[in-house]
């Protein structure tokens, strides 16, 4: 089941702007605004994550100083800050009402690589702000696999969506980390046909779309590849952070799925597909799968229970 949602910010909730007019207000009103320096300061952004995995303020206002040759004081960030709150697109109520209710129903968080304060300044300014819970990649960016499982907090991957308009670090890496996706098209780019989900804004998101991904994800982890049944590792492993009397072992082979899995204490549910003779004493029996249900799996826990 999907309990969160992770958005991008920029060429996500953040469409339609450029930082033009935020940089050269900013360095002007530090008394070094020329044409040259502000094409240097826009260089100076797609640089920075070149040689830093995080945003800090020290590290981010020498880097920029760099750029333009000069040394910023400690107005840097606050002036920088301040003319960025400006830098979003006119309100859009459809958009507004998009996240208002996809928060009454998922954790809304962000994962955006740059300054948490900036960021939430602007979507607060959209009028959206209020409802992202929390606020990630300041102190770890994408594609840097802490970003992503810090983004789940105490979910999850696969309860988790990535929502962003990059195709690599919004989508791609977040898939290999276990997320579910929905890219964000908002740029109207050629997409191969394995990206997944996708929406051309966010406001196309809907309950039905996230539900797709809730369908698709049923199983969260395949098992059997390092350590093939009937080897007792296969067994523990498939278990998870679970005890092996936690778990159940569903299956169509007599002795790999069921007589091999209840000595390492698993209950098991044997599903005879085959409809072959088989001995009463092999426990729980099914024919198809559509006939497990919740109250055939309580029987096995009710048993150890007794135990």
């Amino acid at each position: 089941m999907i309990k969160r949602l992770i958005f991008d910010v920029d060429g996500t909730l953040i469409c339609g702007v450029n930082f033009i007019n935020s940089v050269s207000e900013t360095l002007k009103k530090l008394g070094v605004y020329s044409e040259d320096n502000v094409k240097a300061f826009l260089d100076g952004i797609k640089t920075y994550e070149q040689s830093y995995d995080n945003y800090n303020v020290i590290d981010y206002t020498i880097h920029m100083g760099n750029t333009i040759n000069t040394t910023f004081s400690e107005n840097f960030i606050p002036t920088l800050f301040s003319e960025l709150k400006t830098c979003i697109p006119p309100r859009n109520p459809k958009l507004i009402d998009t996240i208002k209710r996809l928060s009454q129903n998922y954790e809304m968080v962000l994962l955006t690589n740059y300054f948490a304060e900036s960021q939430l300044n602007r979507l607060n300014n959209m009028g959206i702000g209020e409802y992202f819970i929390e606020c990630y990649g300041e102190h770890s960016i994408k594609p840097n696999r802490e970003a992503y499982l810090k983004a789940c907090g105490n979910n999850r991957p696969s309860e988790c969506v990535m929502i962003g308009d990059d195709v690599f670090l919004d989508i791609r890496r977040a898939k290999e980390e276990g997320l579910n996706t929905i890219f964000v098209n908002s740029r109207g780019i050629d997409i191969k046909s394995d990206i997944g989900i996708t929406v051309s804004s966010v406001e196309e998101i809907s309950e039905n779309i996230i539900s797709e991904l809730s369908e698709k994800d049923v199983f969260v982890e395949c098992y059997g590849e390092d350590s093939i049944n009937p080897n007792k590792e296969a067994y523990i492993e498939a278990c998870g952070s679970n005890r092996p009397s936690e778990c159940v072992m569903i299956g169509e082979d007599v002795f790999i799925d069921t007589r091999r899995a209840n000595p390492e204490g698993l209950n098991t549910i044997f599903l005879n597909s085959r409809s072959i003779d088989i001995k009463p004493d092999i426990g729980i029996i099914v024919d198809p799968v559509k006939e497990i249900s919740g109250s055939i799996i309580s029987e096995p826990y009710e048993e150890d229970d007794e135990r």
